[in-house]
């Protein structure tokens, strides 16, 4: 996982012309209880099999903690980072690779979209992986089998997950707030 992080400052020093894909396998843990985690492993190491075959040389993929594989696209527009996830899981529903026929949930983020507002650092690409895990958490509960390339959509907005954090200590507070901003959606 560090040589993704590494490969994410890199890239970003160079051009802000590139993408980042998050895919996860839908209902991951329903196929574990059901196949075993051996043979979730498996469905894991077909995916990645099947993305290295499928990928062109401006792409690089990525295992990531949890059952999640990054794709990182070097030189490609938001339209075309969104048809290359369209390909991805289209192949993947398609595929017999698996134990079963699978799906997956992406989450689309270009660049650009964000580096108008935040430099270039280790924070910015904190928030370009947050942004593109929480667009990765809205496909999953749009039903998966979909690519979200949009964060503030109205089904994204749950007011029954909000939390107030309240603190006379405005150390403390600022804690609570980053603290809270790194609670993982598949946990």
């Amino acid at each position: 996982e560090t040589f993704f992080w590494d490969y994410l400052n890199v890239t970003l020093s160079k051009t802000s012309t590139a993408a980042l894909l998050l895919i996860r396998i839908d209902d991951m843990v329903e196929l574990k209880i059901k196949y075993g985690m051996e043979a979730s492993y498996e469905m894991l190491k077909n995916l990645a099999y099947l993305l290295n075959n499928i990928k062109t040389d401006t792409q690089q993929i990525f295992k990531l903690n949890d059952p999640i594989i990054a794709c990182c696209i070097s030189d490609v527009t938001k339209a075309e980072a969104v048809q290359i996830a369209e390909n991805i899981r289209k192949s993947v529903s398609e595929s017999e690779l698996f134990i079963k026929k699978i799906t997956v949930s992406i989450g689309v983020l270009q660049f650009q979209e964000i580096s108008d507002r935040i430099q270039v650092s280790s924070e910015f690409i904190d928030e370009l992986y947050n942004i593109t895990v929480n667009r990765l958490f809205i496909a999953n509960n749009n039903g998966g089998n979909s690519v979200c390339s949009q964060s503030l959509t109205k089904d994204s907005i749950h007011s029954d997950k909000n939390i107030l954090l309240v603190d006379n200590d405005d150390m403390n507070l600022e804690i609570l707030s980053i603290a809270s901003l790194k609670v993982n959606p598949f946990a």
